[in-house]
């Protein structure tokens, strides 16, 4: 994969035929890294990557009423249920919660700091918990920064789009078309499985060969 610096080459040998990047720090460097970062936050509202999918296993620190589960913070949205134990958890509306003793969590928060409210809380210090999550890419700074977007030729096009853009350059449509080629074929790539793929969900029929019915 390409980090910043060799983003930044990329780009800059595009824009200005030279094989050199600019200096870190300098304004075309600093320009062309506001451009990286639009160009990955772009990809990743696009389509659900699984590179931006994440698991958290963790343990319950305190059993008090409304516990808190403090989330990452590049959580974007929440992929599935909360389980806490063997119990669901389903995600609703802080607006519909109530005092009964259904299990259920909601969200309350801003970007980079979101908790789930959980209830009831009725399980004690060191309950297992396990929730899957939409995380937001960190940010590209430093040279050594390495994107997860998996095609990093679509953050150099488009990052040339935009810069092309704000020059009045005739040829941003160009490059910005080249980006949406790119985009898709990640797409096709990201959908297409292999011949290897099991998508089928286990049962003990399917795990061992039981029928239901007859065995």
């Amino acid at each position: 994969m390409a980090d910043v610096s060799e983003l930044q080459k990329r780009i800059w040998s595009i824009i200005s035929q030279d094989s050199t990047a600019p200096t870190e720090g300098s304004d075309d460097w600093d320009l062309n890294l506001v451009y990286l970062n639009m160009s990955q936050n772009e990809w990743a509202e696009s389509y659900g990557w699984p590179t931006l999918l994440k698991e958290v296993y963790t343990l319950s620190s305190s059993a008090t009423a409304n516990v808190t589960i403090s989330l990452p913070t590049d959580y974007r949205r929440l992929d599935g249920t909360l389980k806490i134990e063997t119990y669901d958890y389903p995600l609703v509306d802080p607006n519909i919660k109530d005092d009964s003793d259904d299990k259920y969590c909601y969200l309350l928060g801003y970007p980079g700091s979101y908790s789930l409210i959980v209830n009831p809380a009725d399980y004690g210090t060191g309950a297992s918990i396990y929730y899957n999550y939409w995380a937001s890419p960190a940010s590209l700074a430093s040279p050594a920064d390495i994107s997860m977007c998996p095609d990093p030729s679509y953050l150099v096009q488009r990052s040339v789009a935009y810069l092309w853009e704000s020059r009045d350059d005739g040829r941003f449509p160009q490059a910005k078309a080249e980006s949406e080629k790119i985009l898709s074929r990640m797409l096709e790539f990201e959908q297409t499985k292999g011949h290897s793929y099991d998508n089928t969900i286990k049962t003990d029929e399917t795990r061992r060969g039981f029928r239901i019915g007859r065995d």
